[in-house]
């Protein structure tokens, strides 16, 4: 999809330090707290992908562990797209979206259920579906996107068990 996306992050981490290095990928060198004014007044996204708690009874959804430029995102972007996770703790304060500033809600759920069943744990190495897998299934995705280092280990400790 690299003819449709380009990249640009503030963390230089494992899974982005090649892209960078190839071109393929931009660094913005700025401070953490200077990001949500760069997304708002510079990067200026036309679509914002969300990844967000399951709305409240007031329609309210938290953007949990992600407060950090998804707002700015989310105010900026001429189409919201969010994709709800029931693992994602309710964070407090100006960290939230209502579902009518949403465009578009992506639910893993069959249409004749009424749930928010998108059951993903995500980290810096990979995105682990354990949504309707067995415990082994469960322990197998989640050791993949470990950090590398741990992975081995991970692995000896599971099969111990």
């Amino acid at each position: 999809m690299e003819k449709h996306f380009h990249y640009a992050t503030m963390f230089a981490g494992t899974g982005t330090r090649d892209a960078i290095a190839q071109k393929r990928a931009d660094f913005l060198p700025i401070y953490y707290y200077q990001y949500p004014d760069y997304v708002r007044k510079v990067l200026k996204p036309d679509v914002a992908i969300l990844h967000v708690s399951p709305p409240d009874a007031h329609g309210w959804c938290s953007f949990g562990v992600t407060v950090d430029y998804q707002q700015a995102a989310a105010e900026t972007a001429r189409l919201v797209v969010a994709q709800v996770n029931r693992r994602m703790p309710r964070s407090l304060g100006p960290s939230r979206i209502h579902v009518t500033q949403i465009h578009a809600l992506a639910e893993d759920t069959p249409v004749t259920t009424n749930r928010f069943d998108v059951d993903y744990v995500v980290t810096e190495y990979g995105t682990a579906r354990l949504w309707g897998r067995s415990n082994a299934q469960r322990a197998e995705a989640l050791i993949a996107i470990a950090h590398p280092d741990f992975r081995e280990a991970l692995r000896k400790k599971y099969q111990s068990l």
